[in-house]
């Protein structure tokens, strides 16, 4: 597993109740992209099922994702023609310890490979395919992006995140390159699209394009945020300890 590097001005990160608070990014440009990775820091604080980062009405279209928490572990599916393209995984994240998540959409591979859809867990392929239908992949589309629930009205995400990236490529990213981002760097066949580091205050988690940000309901900003300098065991906390941070402001 590389090692974890994280920006020693990370101060902060979004906790969600999983009952009520979301984001929303509006219309995220990526019509017509055929490979976009996602990735993003997560720490889960309760089980159950909860939205990550969802395209608004995920299941209407071809072009359209959702990464998802469920009972300990994160599932993304890329939706195709004529079904959906999942990848389900085996390992955990309900531990209470940051993870960092990269999730690879690859519209350009044929749903029979399964590679359409790849999940890494801090810099590791992880898990088994455990959905496949379809036939064709879809390219992305612009769309909403829902952040910690679905359409805004359900599966609210009970956790905290902390900076989003979304990224096109070209080639076949494997272990190197999803290893790099875990380590804070873009690899060269990358081009980052946009970043929300969630080093914000209030409703908002500002983006670096300057024009898509992340808009908050009943999120709060707490002071916590991954380290470099903490291996993932170590880095273990209780949700009431996080919940308690001296440092917050909420966004309504």
């Amino acid at each position: 597993m590389p090692r974890r590097v994280c920006r020693a001005d990370w101060t902060k990160s979004v906790r969600f109740n999983g009952t009520a608070s979301k984001g929303l990014i509006t219309a995220l440009a990526l019509a017509a992209k055929s490979q976009v990775c996602i990735d993003f820091w997560m720490r889960a604080e309760a089980g159950g099922v909860g939205i990550l980062f969802e395209t608004s009405s995920f299941a209407a279209a071809a072009g359209r994702f959702t990464i998802y928490y469920d009972t300990g572990g994160v599932n993304a599916f890329l939706t195709t023609t004529g079904g959906s393209m999942g990848y389900g995984l085996m390992r955990t994240v309900l531990d209470r310890c940051w993870h960092h998540v990269a999730v690879v959409f690859d519209c350009s591979k044929s749903v029979a490979s399964g590679l359409c859809v790849q999940v890494y867990i801090d810099g590791v392929l992880s898990g088994t395919i455990t959905s496949q239908t379809g036939t064709t992949p879809a390219n992305m589309t612009t769309d909403n992006v829902n952040v910690g629930c679905r359409d805004g009205v359900s599966t609210f995400f009970p956790g905290v995140l902390k900076d989003a990236r979304v990224c096109s490529f070209t080639g076949s990213p494997g272990a190197t390159e999803i290893g790099m981002l875990y380590q804070n760097v873009v690899p060269s066949t990358f081009t980052q699209l946009n970043r929300w580091l969630m080093e914000d205050a209030g409703a908002t988690a500002a983006d670096s394009v300057g024009s898509n940000p992340i808009a908050w309901t009943s999120t709060t900003y707490v002071s916590d945020a991954p380290s470099g300098g903490r291996s993932t065991a170590s880095a273990r906390t209780t949700a009431s300890a996080r919940t308690t941070a001296s440092t917050r402001s909420t966004a309504t």
